[in-house]
């Protein structure tokens, strides 16, 4: 069985995920300084949709214990622009390590 976060760990998650909201919503053109109300409700919405996403992606998988990217992108096939948006994230992340290794190899090749 996996050891459950601690409350204070929960707590301060949360509170990335709210001040990341808050970001967000501020450059979708809210208010610098959003309600607190409006805040907990994207917050609340966005924990739902955390939730279908992972259940869906459980079901399509094909171990019962554990998801792959395949199965989070397979959830997301009938939403063209999620899953277009998220296959860029992931070619992105991929560019971003190449480069990071490229420069860490230049950085050694460099030391010596």
């Amino acid at each position: 069985m996996a050891a459950q976060p601690s409350k204070k760990k929960r707590k301060l998650s949360s509170s990335a995920q709210q001040q990341s909201i808050q970001q967000i919503m501020y450059g979708f053109g809210d208010d610098p300084v959003q309600r607190p109300d409006s805040v907990a409700l994207m917050s609340k919405l966005l924990d739902e949709y955390v939730i279908l996403l992972t259940k869906k992606a459980i079901q399509s998988s094909a171990a019962t214990d554990k998801i792959t990217v395949d199965d989070v992108l397979f959830a997301l096939r009938k939403d063209r622009k999620k899953f277009a948006r998220a296959s860029e994230l992931l070619r992105m992340n991929e560019e971003l390590k190449k480069a990071k290794s490229m420069d860490m190899d230049e950085t050694l090749g460099e030391a010596h």
